[in-house]
């Protein structure tokens, strides 16, 4: 079962189920579990309060500064499982015409520049143990071979962007035993997903953490879906 675990974008939807069924799994394992903004995490905050084996930091994985601190916070801590959960959808409709250069800056600073930087700073922490999974929250938005549509380009072109780096990162880091998972969770009820997503968070997080459990059957810098199965780029 999983041991040390970090999940960057905890509060709500994804990350937050992750946490639930974790710990429900397995009530001992070292959960650190980072929020940005503790008015919208209180649902977070009570768990911890229940479960001494979770605990929380503060990220903005948009500001290089905060996560320094976050890197000097867990300094010489072994991470086993980092899972990076981090993502805004602000231009779903937008297109050629209308999308804004503002947009398309803070989107890719959000769901491709922090991501990397994330696994820059805590990569001392994930060679620390025997393990060395990193799980990012990709989309199948980011696979550029399936577009059938064309809006979202903030959003689409960050995960695509996503992708593109963490199998860089997946090929340089192959040589240290790193493994480099990208995920698609699904389109989940939350509230990027929206309510006539398809599938409910429980189910997404269930097939998330059996890849995770069964991560040594998949190739680093594989872009896979929460049932384990290959996805195009």
């Amino acid at each position: 079962m999983l041991e040390n675990i970090l999940i960057v974008g905890a509060n709500r939807g994804i990350g937050l189920g992750l946490i639930k069924e974790i710990l429900n799994k397995n009530s001992t394992a070292n959960i650190f579990a980072t929020y940005r903004d503790k008015n919208k995490s209180t649902e977070l905050i009570n768990l911890s309060k229940k479960h001494q084996n979770l605990k929380l930091l503060t990220l903005e994985i948009s500001n290089q500064d905060s996560i320094n601190n976050l890197k000097n916070v867990l300094k010489d801590v072994q991470i086993d499982y980092l899972i990076i959960n981090s993502g805004i959808l602000i231009d779903i409709n937008s297109s050629i015409e209308s999308v804004k250069e503002y947009e398309l800056k803070e989107t890719f600073s959000k769901n491709t520049v922090g991501p990397i930087m994330v696994l820059q700073s805590l990569l001392e922490n994930v060679l620390l143990s025997n393990k060395k999974v990193v799980m990012v929250m990709s989309s199948i938005s980011g696979s550029i071979g399936s577009y059938k549509t064309s809006s979202g380009y903030g959003y689409r072109m960050s995960k695509a962007a996503l992708n593109a780096s963490m199998r860089l990162a997946s090929i340089e880091l192959l040589s240290e035993g790193v493994k480099i998972l990208m995920m698609h969770p699904g389109w989940v009820k939350t509230d990027m997903g929206g309510k006539n997503a398809q599938i409910e968070i429980h189910e997404s997080v269930k097939g998330i953490i059996s890849v995770l459990e069964d991560s040594d059957h998949y190739d680093t810098g594989s872009f896979i879906d929460y049932m384990g199965e290959k996805l195009p780029w």
